[in-house]
């Protein structure tokens, strides 16, 4: 998906003045997506580890809040700065 922007759905227009800025943030926002899920896939094999091993008991509690945190806030927040690119513009 990062190799093809121009297949992306986008809140604004894009024209040929906007369209460098907002492939840029998509194609930024997929990559810190991406690492934020390898974090998410870590966390859940590190912790099955340690419940199979005894140490620990599930994903505990804070497992639900944290994955809605590191997935949703990169969303937010490239989402507003797609929108403010393109007022500036």
């Amino acid at each position: 998906m990062n190799q093809h922007p121009h297949a992306f759905n986008y809140i604004n227009s894009i024209t040929e003045d906007n369209a460098e800025k907002q492939y840029t943030i998509a194609t930024r926002m997929l990559r810190v997506l991406k690492i934020s899920l390898l974090v998410i896939f870590s966390h859940i094999i590190l912790f099955t580890y340690l419940t199979s091993s005894g140490v620990s008991n599930g994903l505990g509690v804070g497992f639900l809040p944290f994955t809605l945190g590191i997935v949703l806030i990169p969303i937010i927040f490239y989402i507003g700065q797609s929108i403010k690119k393109n007022k500036v513009s």
